[in-house]
C-alpha cells in the first residue's frame, strides 16, 4: 500500500553512493596508516580524497534527483493519461472523466466514482479518479484502486513515493549522498579544504 512512513526506497544510485563511501573510508584509513607521510601530508591527502568523494556523491545525488523527476513524469503519463494515438472517442471520454472528478474535494465522494468505474470496467474514469486521488493525497482511494488493478500496484506505489516523499526518505537520501568530514579536516571550512586539496605536494 502507498502509505508507509517507515519505508525508504534504495535505488542503484544509493548503492553506488554507499560503495563510494566505503571506498573513501578504506582509502582514508590507508592514508592514516602510511608512516611515510607527515601529519600535514596526511591531512592534505585526506582533504584531496574528501573533495573527490564529495564531488562524486554530489554528481550521484544530482543524477538521482533528475531521474526521480523523469520517472515521475513517465509514471504519471502511464497511470493517468491516454496512450499515444488514442481514439478521438477515448479522448472525449477522458476529458469528461477529468471534468467529473475535478470538483471532488474528498475521499467520501471520490470512492463511489471509483466503484462505478470498476463495476462498469471504465478504465478511463478509473485513471481520472486515480489522478485526482493523488492530487488530494487520498490514500484510501489509491489503495482501493490498487485492489481493483493489482497489476499496476508496483507503478502506483512507486509514483506515490516519488510524489510525496516522506521525512524518512528525505533524510535517507540526504545521508546517502553526503560524506562526513574526517576528523583531520573537521574543523576546516569547505573553502579551506578545497584550497588544501588543490595545493600541490
Amino acid at each position: 500500500m502507498p502509505a508507509n512512513p517507515t519505508t525508504t526506497y534504495a535505488s542503484p544510485l544509493h548503492e553506488q553512493a554507499e560503495n563510494t563511501k566505503t571506498e573513501f573510508q578504506r582509502r582514508a584509513d590507508t592514508i592514516r596508516a602510511d608512516n611515510r607521510l607527515t601529519p600535514q601530508g596526511k591531512q592534505q591527502a585526506i582533504a584531496k580524497l574528501y573533495t573527490s568523494t564529495r564531488s562524486t556523491l554530489d554528481a550521484l545525488g544530482t543524477t538521482y534527483d533528475t531521474g526521480r523527476v523523469t520517472r515521475r513524469a513517465t509514471l504519471e503519463r502511464n497511470l493517468f493519461g491516454l496512450k499515444a494515438g488514442a481514439l478521438s472517442t477515448d479522448t472525449i471520454s477522458y476529458r469528461d472523466a477529468m471534468d467529473r472528478v475535478s470538483s471532488v474535494k474528498d475521499e467520501a465522494d471520490l470512492i463511489p466514482i471509483l466503484r462505478t468505474a470498476n463495476l462498469s470496467g471504465d478504465t478511463i474514469l478509473g485513471k481520472a479518479v486515480l489522478a485526482r486521488a493523488f492530487e488530494l493525497g487520498e490514500v484510501g482511494t489509491i489503495n482501493q484502486y490498487i485492489e481493483a488493478t493489482p497489476d499496476l500496484e508496483k507503478d502506483v506505489v512507486e509514483l506515490w513515493g516519488l510524489s510525496a516523499p516522506d521525512d524518512f526518505q528525505s533524510m535517507f537520501d540526504d545521508t546517502m549522498f553526503a560524506v562526513q568530514k574526517p576528523t583531520e579536516i573537521a574543523a576546516l571550512s569547505d573553502s579551506a579544504i578545497n584550497g588544501m586539496a588543490s595545493t600541490e605536494g
